[in-house]
């Protein structure tokens, strides 16, 4: 089944997600098999809870998920493609990187995987903020947010 991100922009894929106790120690594995956003690149932002709750092992496969779901979009510098920026946040929340860090995905896809554990508060609406207030207002010199293109912000949190 397929679930509308934005406007024309579609996800298709296997959620699976399972195990004992709280959410936060829930097992979560994202198998992607389409995200696109139809004739309509967009600038995704990933918004990712690295909160003590998470604990280290869920950490990575929050990275894991972002980094995969990198796979099918078209990511670079042409009008035609689409890039992706990142806040992670815990008991504050810091943009790191934005959508000129790179236009390589498999740059992208490792810059995801290499973003340290914080393990401290969580500080959703701080991040939420800060993804509002640095990241979704067009700015293309600054930030490479672009006018005219949808933004898809992705939040990943466990509560």
């Amino acid at each position: 089944g397929g679930a509308a991100l934005r406007a024309n922009c579609k996800v298709r894929g296997t959620l699976v997600a399972g195990g004992p106790g709280p959410i936060s120690s829930f097992v979560i594995e994202y198998i992607p098999e389409e995200l696109a956003c139809e004739n309509s690149p967009a600038d995704f932002i990933f918004v990712l809870d690295s909160s003590g709750s998470l604990q280290q092992e869920n950490w990575e496969k929050v990275l894991s998920l972002a980094s995969s779901l990198l796979g099918p979009l078209s990511i670079g510098a042409e009008s035609t493609d689409s890039r992706v920026a990142v806040v992670r946040y815990s008991s504050g929340a810091r943009v790191w990187f934005d959508f000129q860090h790179s236009f390589n995905k498999a740059e992208l896809q490792q810059a995801i995987l290499d973003i340290p554990y914080v393990g401290k508060g969580t500080a959703t609406g701080a991040a939420l903020n800060k993804a509002r207030e640095e990241l979704l207002l067009p700015d293309p010199a600054t930030t490479g947010r672009r006018s005219g293109y949808k933004a898809v912000v992705l939040v990943v949190t466990d509560g």
